[in-house]
């Protein structure tokens, strides 16, 4: 179901879950703590989750409300605008205009880069969309991440 591997002296840990392959680290140099680890995630991968039924899908405006005030405590005042800007554009070109954090998939990312390639946007500026949009979704699993029981 899981297990452990060593990457220079610190232990890490592989499994699945939802269809993800996850490979997180252990933080610890020790075997034995390794282990330990090991077992107590794969009792936790056997219990069911269930998320609190009024944070069941975070809408978009809950998300962003909550990310403005990290962002504005942790990000430089020109890397959060660039951020947000990026990610209101990404917003404001998908149809219908979704609600829930839930209801952006992998389509409509793929869709977006689509076309911002086909307006010409060098790739760099691309990969910088991405960027921005991996940094977002990265802070959503983390802020949500207690309703899912999902750790990273």
């Amino acid at each position: 179901m899981a297990s452990i591997f060593k990457r220079g002296a610190v232990w890490w840990v592989k499994y699945s879950r939802n269809g993800r392959t996850l490979r997180p680290s252990l933080k610890t140099t020790n075997k034995r703590i390794a282990e330990r680890e090991k077992q107590a995630l794969e009792a936790e991968l056997l219990r069911p989750h269930h998320r609190a039924p009024e944070d069941k899908d975070a809408t978009i405006a809950d998300f962003l409300a909550r990310w403005e005030s990290w962002a504005s405590a942790n990000l430089t005042r020109k890397t959060h605008e660039t951020q947000r800007g990026r990610f209101d554009i990404f917003l404001a070109d998908l149809k219908p205009a979704p609600r829930l954090l839930g209801d952006i998939d992998r389509q409509d990312v793929v869709d977006f880069i689509g076309g911002l390639a086909k307006s010409g946007r060098s790739k760099t500026t691309i990969d910088n969309y991405l960027r921005d949009a991996s940094a977002f979704y990265g802070h959503a699993f983390k802020t949500f991440e207690k309703y899912t029981g999902l750790r990273g």
